[in-house]
């Protein structure tokens, strides 16, 4: 069993072989959940597709831009209606880091 000391700003240092076995690194988000008496669960909370949204640029941002300043669309235009997939976007970032990194490989191995 671990034991942690609250400090007097509040905080708590868990332990190392609790980091480890639940692989907890700096930025990690917990959960701490009351249950009946003393006793609260600390949950890991493991990001979600809903979190990473906004964080890759707007669909349709001008080429070479900061990403979110998206390009001005026609008023007639139904897609721009419609809102940015998220999804799609996460899709798109992860294929271009995966041919990058097939790319640096390839030119590592020849």
């Amino acid at each position: 069993m671990s034991v942690a000391t609250m400090t007097s700003r509040g905080q708590v240092t868990i332990p190392v072989d609790i980091r480890r076995e639940l692989g907890l690194e700096p930025g990690t988000r917990l959960d701490f959940v009351p249950q009946s008496g003393d006793t609260v669960v600390l949950r890991v909370r493991r990001p979600s597709l809903s979190d990473w949204y906004g964080r890759l640029g707007c669909p349709g941002s001008r080429p070479g831009g900061d990403g979110a300043t998206p390009t001005p669309a026609s008023p007639s235009s139904a897609q721009s209606l419609q809102p940015p997939d998220p999804d799609a976007a996460l899709g798109r970032a992860l294929a271009a880091d995966d041919e990058r990194v097939r790319r640096t490989y390839r030119e590592a191995t020849a």
